[in-house]
């Protein structure tokens, strides 16, 4: 008799995780459909296909921003290396706004180093959901697209945008 009900205690234990992890893919399916939807000029969702969800702390998000802006910085820099000396006025206003662009990129990362080397900075309370998915939709005339992209997303479930640029 013990062994069923332990086996039943299990299995309502088992349906109470997986409820709530369902709820949980839920709510962030809706941010993320509402983001999209009113940051993506003209799209509409038609379905968000969730592939993972991570836990962050503080530390992990600021190491996070770090890499992705040292990536934009990377590609950012590439694209500086075509230019030799600007010729005509468009190219240096090009070349300007690119170098405007790479020091906000570079003011960005010191701010991150920063929170990465303060000791206050929190390492163990979950204070976001990564959540790689891939949303399929409708931008005006051109059919399905697919977006594969992932989003930070507060406990309270608001989309936290990486800023590159201080625009």
């Amino acid at each position: 008799m013990k062994r069923y009900i332990f086996v039943w205690i299990l299995l309502v234990l088992t349906c109470a995780c997986s409820n709530k992890e369902q709820q949980l893919k839920e709510k962030l399916t809706q941010t993320i459909t509402q983001y999209a939807q009113s940051n993506i000029q003209g799209l509409h969702v038609d379905s968000v296909n969730i592939h993972g969800i991570d836990t962050l702390t503080d530390m992990d998000f600021a190491y996070m921003s770090k890499v992705i802006l040292q990536n934009k910085q990377s590609e950012l820099e590439s694209h500086y290396l075509m230019y030799s000396e600007p010729e005509t006025a468009e190219e240096r206003i090009e070349q300007y706004e690119l170098n405007r662009k790479l020091d906000e990129i570079k003011n960005n990362v010191i701010y991150w180093d920063s929170v990465l080397l303060d000791n206050n900075t929190d390492t163990s309370s979950l204070r976001y959901y990564f959540v790689s998915v891939s949303i399929f939709g409708q931008v005006g005339h051109l059919g399905s697209q697919k977006y594969d992209i992932g989003f930070p997303i507060t406990t309270d479930f608001k989309v936290k945008e990486v800023h590159l640029y201080n625009d």
